[in-house]
């Protein structure tokens, strides 16, 4: 991985800019440390003791046969993520084709 080479987008502390780089970066040191890939360390240590069976760390993870229970933010039309909208915005605002 090349982050040694991206550039800041502004001094040192001056400006928040979000990124999710970092989880990258928490992810890989969680696996070089603790042996596991970081869905595993979320879910053992983090999720588990909280109490949160039905909680997973990657989408893919959910058995959606027996938790329907899930938030989406998109669906796919087509291949491409598109936004949700019950009829009434949607309508408002022109979504509905």
């Amino acid at each position: 991985h090349n982050l040694r080479y991206l550039k800041p987008v502004a001094p040192f502390r001056s400006r928040y800019a979000y990124d999710n780089i970092l989880y990258l970066v928490a992810s890989e040191l969680v696996a070089r440390v603790s042996g596991q890939s970081w869905d595993d360390f979320i879910e053992r240590r983090i999720l588990a003791p909280l109490q949160m069976p039905a909680s997973r760390a990657a989408y893919a993870r959910i058995d959606l046969r027996r938790n329907p229970n899930v938030v989406r933010g998109h669906h796919e039309v087509a291949g491409h993520p598109q936004p949700l909208a019950t009829s009434s915005p949607a309508t408002r605002y022109r979504m509905l084709s």
